[in-house]
């Protein structure tokens, strides 16, 4: 599944867009993970995790859509 798009909502109201070209629920257990263990600068959800205190509903996370041009447009991270 190249190109997922997915959504990951924290309790303060902000929403992450993330992509990936790697299994959706893989991509977001690392997200966890990294929250989990320390943070990072390699996942948004983490670093507005720790900074911030706030927690991503888990349960919340779906999936958007698949990208085509998931390869040729670069990656799509965000917290908004």
């Amino acid at each position: 599944q190249d190109g997922v798009v997915y959504r990951i909502p924290c309790e303060c109201g902000k929403v992450y867009i993330g992509e990936t070209g790697r299994p959706m629920q893989g991509r977001v257990k690392e997200h966890d993970r990294d929250i989990r263990l320390a943070p990072t600068k390699t996942s948004a959800v983490s670093e507005h995790a720790h900074n911030t205190a706030n927690k991503p509903l888990w349960d919340e996370v779906n999936f958007i859509d698949r990208d085509a041009y998931y390869y040729t447009q670069g990656s799509k991270r965000q917290l908004i």
